[in-house]
């Protein structure tokens, strides 16, 4: 069970990130710092949300079990209270016990306590098994409550964050050069290309540049979440890493690079080509996308979120035909058009992520 601390820390880091972003958004050159920090602080809320989810679920798991052992049981005791003379004075177990409510298990625990001295020895199973879904209801609430708080400060942090994408869209527009409109113009042509097609167009667009030295290239995880290490049954290629991700999840840059395509993936979410040098980085399976062709994004910079496993991101209807391997954040590495394996490329992260 999580410790009542880790809800306080978050609270102090919201309360404190929301009155830092408050005071700070209206300054241009500090958008993106903050834009950063806050999304590092939704990163973490992400972490810990999914491990209330999973234990939530463990806590529920185990009350149904102990429901069921209840059911089974209740034959007994009704036996055992008809063996005994003035059982009458006992039917409000019975009662208790087949509603099977959260007010009528706090009931029957206190009655089965006060006869379980005239209980044979069989039906003191009930008496524990009562109790302890008088306990795990107790739990349930609580992580309930923690989850439901901190669900709350994270829906918070994202209305700040959007705040913040304002500012940085108002206070720092894309410069129209000649460039870039011609940028805009080819991705415009290429919205219904596969992807190959987009990365070779793209490829021979920028080769007319002059071409600089290959950086050092080093990649962050663009989020939190889990790294499959299978597809549909067979294991991940080594030049795709895909990464589980909670319903929404944020998305964010690997490195400093430039925004050179977005557009539609497989017409079931949307796709973000960053360039650095001579290396297109593709990020597919995004929901929603806040950043522009001919945009300069940072490392670690909110640059969209993840699908929703509920909605279809292009007619925001319910979206209830997605298989496993869709529910999943793809980055590509490309020198070009050729694939090179971005492992090798990954920075070590810490401990409380999860990839």
């Amino acid at each position: 069970m999580k410790n009542f601390t880790v809800i306080f820390i978050a609270i102090i880091c919201f309360l404190t990130s929301h009155g830092e972003a408050a005071g700070e958004a209206h300054l241009p050159i500090d958008v993106k710092k903050n834009l950063i920090e806050i999304t590092q602080k939704l990163q973490a809320y992400e972490v810990n949300l999914s491990q209330y989810e999973k234990e939530l679920g463990l806590l529920k798991g185990q009350e149904q079990e102990v429901f069921a052992s209840i059911a089974k049981q209740q034959h007994i005791l009704a036996s055992a209270l008809q063996s005994i003379k003035h059982w009458r004075d006992y039917s409000p177990v019975l009662i208790a016990l087949s509603s099977v409510s959260l007010d009528d298990l706090v009931h029957s625990f206190l009655i089965l306590q006060s006869c379980a001295p005239k209980l044979e020895k069989q039906n003191r199973a009930i008496l524990a098994a009562v109790k302890k879904v008088v306990e795990l209801r107790a739990q349930i609430q609580k992580q309930g409550t923690d989850y439901a708080n901190l669900k709350a400060f994270y829906h918070e942090a994202l209305k700040t964050q959007a705040h913040l994408f304002e500012s940085k869209f108002q206070e720092h527009p894309v410069l129209d050069t000649s460039e870039i409109k011609r940028l805009r113009e080819k991705v415009n042509d290429l919205k219904s290309a596969p992807l190959e097609e987009v990365l070779k167009q793209l490829q021979s667009f920028f080769s007319k540049s002059e071409d600089a030295k290959d950086s050092d290239l080093r990649l962050i995880h663009v989020a939190v979440g889990d790294l499959q290490q299978s597809c549909q049954g067979e294991p991940c290629p080594n030049n795709i890493l895909r990464i589980s991700t909670r319903s929404e999840a944020q998305i964010v840059s690997p490195c400093d690079a430039t925004v050179v395509y977005i557009g539609s993936h497989l017409e079931k979410s949307q796709l973000v080509i960053l360039m650095r040098r001579s290396y297109f980085i593709v990020l597919s399976g995004l929901g929603s996308v806040n950043c522009r062709v001919g945009e300069n994004v940072t490392e670690g910079e909110p640059i969209g979120c993840a699908l929703s496993w509920t909605t279809n991101w292009s007619t925001n209807k319910p979206q209830s035909n997605f298989k496993n391997e869709d529910k999943v954040v793809s980055l590509q590495l490309r020198k070009g058009t050729q694939f090179v394996d971005s492992k090798p490329y990954l920075r070590s992260i810490p401990n409380d992520k999860k990839v």
